[in-house]
This record gives C-alpha cells, sequence and structure tokens, in this order.
C-alpha cells in the first residue's frame, strides 16, 4: 500500500479503523 499522505498525522487518518488504531499505539510507544 503506497500513501500520498504528507505527515504521520494524515496518514494513520487515511487508515482503516483497525488498523489505526494499533499503529496509534505503536507510535506513542516511539514518541515516548
Amino acid at each position: 500500500m503506497q500513501s500520498k499522505a504528507n505527515s504521520v498525522e494524515q496518514y494513520l487518518n487515511d487508515l482503516p479503523e483497525d488498523r489505526k488504531e494499533s499503529l496509534s499505539i505503536v507510535r506513542e510507544a516511539i514518541v515516548k
């Protein structure tokens, strides 16, 4: 899957709900 998002937030918003939740959790762990 290739995304045309220009930011991480935009990429996450474009994801299907089931994947968005998982990747948001991973992103929070990385940002800490």
